[in-house]
């Protein structure tokens, strides 16, 4: 088995690993990973490197993950983002966190959007599986790419005409959704088209392009114009903030263009590998997040899934089809295990809105890049952008008015999560194995 393989095996046995309890669901995890290895595993370096990354894994968690026990009146230096005078946090002391953790300062401070925050811890409340911490802010501060952000942001509630054409941009290009109306997310969310609204690969791949195209236009050299791609493309990324979809785009873009520079050929699937393997060890809380397990569960879907029924000179529209409800299919128990809902015609959703989508966040880069070089006749972009906005809406609000797009599902949610992965991996394991054989028996 090959080396990146046995190393992406070992990042999702964590998350089953962690996602649920030790009890009987532990043990059929633990007895289905034993079976699969007899079949999976043909050398010992396959097995020492599976138990390596375990332990690894197990040595960041305790320097990377927040254990959750606060002090009541001690200080802790954390990072979140405030919205209406509320802090949702993300890190805590520079770590981690499993649970959700959210803060209602006592004092009211002229202040909203992501910041580095010290505040006195006074109450402590769990409640469902989330922390809500009762304190005072004792001081605040953003970094150099939180005020590049605010200021973004300020640029587009200036050019845009209303609020949910300003809300929708600003998803779209700098993934602050904090505008963005309930109504309109809603729309999105139950059509499953909400990944149009997230900063990831979709930006990070018309991000790296267009810089790319730019450069080559200006007749930038080889070498150099994909090192510029890889500045623009690490400062866009810190900018919007590293959210598991945005680190595991960004690394999977940074490996591309450093293979350019050093004129060596990219691997879809190394590059995967690689992000998903920095990611949990950098940040192992981030890979029980609905965004993580959406975003790598997506791109597994289209490299381990899609390329086995691809068939070449396909009808486009077929093609897209069938990426997009095997994408659904592999997300589905997600769906299920976070938001007891199962999508049903989402895939078909997609066909509509994915294309839309990207001539929008298109539109929304170029329109950007035009603010900040030529502020003037902001008016006109302001048309752009709302005419853009009201296309994607329009699409959305008809598609959210489809019966069926998506079903609740009232069941044990542990037992459908694992059955349909068992099946997955089996049925992956089978054609892998036979891909193999075939290769075998060509070269003979």
């Amino acid at each position: 088995m090959k080396l990146w393989h046995v190393a992406l095996l070992s990042v999702f046995s964590i998350i089953f690993y962690r996602l649920f309890s030790p009890d009987i669901v532990y043990t059929i995890i633990i007895t289905v990973a034993a079976i699969f290895g007899f079949f999976i595993f043909k050398e010992k370096r396959d097995i020492i490197i599976y138990i390596l990354i375990f332990l690894v894994y197990q040595i960041t968690s305790n320097m990377f993950i927040f254990n959750g026990k606060f002090n009541e009146n001690l200080n802790y230096s954390v990072r979140g983002e405030m919205v209406n005078n509320i802090i949702n946090v993300s890190y805590i002391n520079g770590q981690g966190l499993f649970s959700k953790v959210v803060l209602k300062p006592e004092n009211v401070i002229d202040f909203k959007g992501r910041g580095n925050f010290r505040i006195k811890v006074e109450k402590v409340n769990n409640l469902k599986g989330k922390i809500y911490l009762d304190g005072k802010i004792i001081s605040v501060e953003k970094t150099i790419f939180d005020k590049i952000r605010d200021y973004l942001s300020f640029r587009i509630e200036k050019t845009c005409f209303n609020k949910i054409t300003a809300g929708v941009m600003k998803a779209l290009i700098i993934g602050d959704s904090s505008m963005l109306p309930k109504n309109v997310n809603d729309a999105f969310k139950r059509t499953g088209t909400s990944h149009v609204l997230v900063i990831s690969g979709l930006h990070i791949a018309m991000m790296t392009l267009i810089i790319l195209k730019l450069m080559e236009y200006i007749n930038i050299g080889y070498t150099k114009r994909h090192i510029s791609a890889l500045i623009f493309l690490s400062f866009y990324s810190f900018t919007v903030g590293m959210t598991p979809s945005v680190a595991r785009a960004y690394i999977m873009g940074a490996t591309f263009l450093i293979a350019k520079i050093f004129w060596e050929e990219s691997d879809l699937e190394k590059s995967f590998m690689l992000s998903t393997i920095i990611v949990a060890l950098l940040d192992p809380a981030s890979i029980f997040s609905i965004s993580f397990l959406l975003s790598y569960g997506a791109l597994a879907a289209i490299i381990y899934v899609y390329e086995m029924v691809r068939i070449e000179k396909e009808s486009p529209f077929i093609d897209l089809l069938k990426l997009s409800f095997i994408i659904q299919l592999m997300l589905s128990p997600i769906f299920i295990y976070y938001f007891g809902k199962m999508p049903l015609l989402s895939f078909l959703a997609n066909l509509i809105a994915v294309p839309v989508g990207n001539i929008a966040v298109e539109t929304g880069f170029f329109i950007m890049a035009l603010i900040i070089i030529l502020p003037f006749g902001s008016w006109i972009y302001g048309i752009i952008l709302e005419y853009i906005t009201r296309t994607l809406l329009f699409y959305i609000y008809i598609l959210d008015k489809i019966p069926f797009m998506q079903i609740e599902v009232k069941s044990n949610y542990e037992t459908i999560f694992i059955l349909f992965y068992i099946v997955l991996v089996g049925t992956g394991v089978y054609f892998y194995r036979n891909r193999l054989e075939k290769k075998k028996s060509n070269i003979i």
